[in-house]
C-alpha cells in the first residue's frame, strides 16, 4: 500500500468518505435485527428500508405478498426503523390487553420531539401519563347516555342526506358517494362536537370539507415524512427551520372554530349537550370517571374485561384538559371522525349494490322495525340485528385503516418470539380481516360471518377496525351510531344499484385505505 500516496488524499476527501461510512453504519446498523430474533422478512435496502416496495407495489399487495412468503409474523423496514408485523391473533391478544404495559404508546416517529401544539396533544400521538388523563378524562364524552343526547342532530343530518339524494334519484344521476357522506360525516360532527349548524351537503366546497381532507391528503415525500423516516439524525433541523409536520392552514382553520366557540361558551355559559361543553367541564367529569376504565373493550364479537386496574391511576386527577388538548381532542375529532367514517359508509353502499340480496334482507328489517317511514330512535336501531351484522362485515371487508402500530417500551417475549425494547409492533388489520385462515373467501361480501351462531366462531383479535384493548378507538360508539342512522334513512327511501362508473374498489398505496383511487359510484333508485 502506498502511505505516502494516502497522506496526498485531499482531506476533504477524507471527511466525505468518513461521512458517507458513518452514514452508511447508522442507516443500516439495525437490518440484521430480524435475524437476531429469528423473525423473517424482506432484505432491506440501506436508508429507505422496504418503502420501495410500498411504494411501487401498494400496501395492500407488497403486505399481501409478505404474509404469505414469511407468515403472520415477520419483519420489515421503514427507512432505518424496524417494524415488527404481527398477525397471530393470540399474540396480539397479549400485546394489546395483556401486557399493555409495555405496549401502551403508538409510534410517533420523532413528531412529539419536533412538533408544536396542538399537534403534541392529539390523543393519537401522546403518550404515557399524558395519554392516559385525556383518554381517561375524554372516554365519558362517548357513554351511551351522552350519544342518546346528540341522536336528533345525527338524524338531522341523515334528512339533509335524504333529501340531497333525491334530485339525482329522479334523474338517474350517478352518485359519488365518498362525497356525500364524507359531507354527512362533517355535518355531524360539527353539531355534536360543538353545536354548529353546517349544511356541506348542498355546499361540497365548504371550506370545513376542504380543511379537513387536508389532513388526509399527506405525502410520503414530504420533506418532513422524509426526514423523519429516513433520516432521523436531522430532525433538529425540523424545528430550526420550521418544516411543515401537519397542514398548517387546516390545523389554523379549526384552531380559529374552536377558539371562538371556547370564547362563547366561556362568555355565554349555556346548557349544551356536545362534546365541546363535556370538554370545558372535563374536571368534574374526570373526577366522576377517574377509576372506572379498565382494559375492558367490546369489538362486537365479544366483551373482555383484562388488564390491571392500577395502570389506569390518573396522576392529574381531576385537573381537567389544557386549553391546548382542549383544542387537540376538536381538531382530531373533526379530522378523524370525518374521512374514517365517511369511507367505511361509502364502500357499505358499494357493497350492498353489488350485492342486492344483503340489501333485500336489510331492506326487510328496516321496513319491520320502522314501518311507514317511522323516523329511527336510540332505542330501538340497536334492535335490528341484521344491520349490525353488514356494518360489521363493511368494517372487515374495508376497515378504515390498514394497520396500527404500537411501540415496545421493554424487552419482553411473547409467545416465543422475542421483542427488544424500541422495537415498532404493527397490527396489520387489513391482512387480519383478509386471511383466509380467520375468513374463508375473504374478498366475499357476507354479513353472515357475524350471525350469532358464527360471531362464537371467531377470536376476538380477528375482526379488530377499531382496534384493541385500551387504546382502541375512542370514537367507536359515535362513529356506529351514525352509519346505523343514515343506512336505516337511505333505505328507507332508496335502493342503490350500480351504474357504468362503478369500479371495484382501489386504495391509494398507503396504510389509511380510506381513500379509493375513483369515486365510490352507486345509482339512488326511488323504492317503489
Amino acid at each position: 500500500m502506498n502511505v505516502l500516496g494516502l497522506i496526498n488524499v485531499p482531506i476533504w476527501v477524507v471527511v466525505l468518505l468518513t461521512v458517507l461510512f458513518l452514514f452508511y453504519w447508522y442507516a443500516t446498523r439495525n437490518n440484521g435485527i430480524f435475524k437476531k430474533i429469528h423473525v423473517d422478512g424482506p432484505t432491506p435496502w440501506p436508508v429507505i428500508g422496504n418503502v420501495h416496495e410500498v411504494l411501487r407495489k401498494g400496501f395492500i399487495e407488497a403486505y399481501d405478498e409478505w404474509f404469505k412468503k414469511y407468515g403472520r409474523v415477520f419483519g420489515h423496514f421503514e427507512g432505518s426503523h424496524p417494524l415488527l408485523v404481527i398477525g397471530d391473533a393470540e399474540m396480539l391478544r397479549e400485546i394489546t390487553v395483556k401486557e399493555f404495559n409495555t405496549f401502551t404508546n403508538r409510534r410517533s416517529f420523532g413528531i412529539l420531539e419536533v412538533a408544536e401544539p396542538p399537534v403534541t396533544d392529539f390523543l393519537t400521538v401522546m403518550e404515557n401519563d399524558d395519554w392516559r388523563h385525556n383518554r381517561n378524562t375524554l372516554t365519558p364524552a362517548f357513554s351511551g347516555g351522552k350519544l342518546k343526547k346528540m341522536t336528533d342532530m345525527i338524524i338531522d343530518a341523515g334528512e339533509t342526506f335524504v333529501n340531497t339524494l333525491k334530485k339525482k334519484a329522479d334523474t338517474g344521476e350517478p352518485v359519488d358517494m365518498k362525497e356525500h357522506t364524507g359531507a354527512y360525516t362533517m355535518d355531524v360532527i360539527a353539531a355534536t362536537a360543538f353545536g354548529i349548524k353546517l349544511d356541506t351537503q348542498t355546499t361540497p366546497n365548504d371550506p370545513f370539507v376542504k380543511h379537513a381532507r387536508k389532513f388526509f391528503d399527506f405525502s410520503i415525500f414530504s420533506l418532513s415524512l422524509i426526514i423523519l423516516f429516513f433520516f432521523p439524525f436531522l430532525k433538529p433541523l425540523i424545528k430550526v427551520f420550521k418544516i411543515q409536520i401537519s397542514p398548517k392552514d387546516a390545523i389554523n382553520f379549526f384552531s380559529n372554530v374552536v377558539k371562538q366557540a371556547l370564547a362563547e361558551r366561556r362568555n355565554n355559559p349555556g346548557k349544551y349537550s356536545d362534546f365541546l361543553q363535556l370538554m370545558i367541564n372535563a374536571e368534574k367529569e374526570a373526577q366522576s370517571a377517574s377509576g372506572n376504565m379498565t382494559g375492558s373493550h367490546s369489538n362486537g364479537i365479544v366483551d373482555e374485561s383484562e388488564g390491571d386496574d392500577a395502570y389506569w391511576k390518573d396522576k392529574r386527577k381531576g385537573q381537567g384538559l389544557t386549553d391546548s388538548e382542549i383544542l387537540a381532542a376538536s381538531i382530531l375529532f373533526f379530522a378523524a371522525g370525518y374521512d374514517t367514517t365517511a369511507s367505511t359508509l361509502a364502500h357499505l353502499f358499494y357493497h350492498l349494490a353489488m350485492n342486492p340480496d344483503h340489501m333485500d334482507k336489510l331492506i326487510t328489517e328496516i321496513d319491520e322495525h320502522y314501518p311507514d317511514g317511522k323516523r329511527p330512535d336510540y332505542e330501538s336501531i340497536g334492535k335490528l340485528s341484521y344491520l349490525d351484522m353488514v356494518i360489521q362485515e363493511g368494517l372487515r371487508i374495508n376497515p378504515p385503516a390498514g394497520r396500527m402500530d404500537r411501540v415496545c417500551s421493554r424487552d419482553i417475549t411473547v409467545r416465543g418470539v422475542h421483542i427488544p425494547a424500541g422495537m415498532g409492533v404493527a397490527l396489520p388489520i387489513y391482512m387480519i380481516h383478509h386471511d383466509p385462515g380467520y375468513w374463508p373467501d375473504p374478498e366475499v361480501f357476507d354479513p353472515e360471518r357475524f350471525s350469532p351462531e358464527n360471531k362464537e366462531k371467531h377470536h376476538p383479535l380477528q375482526w379488530i377496525p377499531f382496534g384493541y384493548g385500551p387504546r382502541h378507538c375512542i370514537g367507536m360508539r359515535l362513529a356506529l351510531i351514525e352509519m346505523k342512522f343514515i343506512i336505516v334513512q337511505l333505505l328507507q327511501k332508496y335502493r342503490f344499484v350500480p351504474n357504468s362508473k362503478t369500479k371495484p374498489l382501489k386504495f391509494k398505496d398507503n396504510p389509511l385505505l380510506s381513500s379509493t383511487k375513483t369515486g365510490v359510484w352507486v345509482t339512488a333508485v326511488h323504492r317503489e
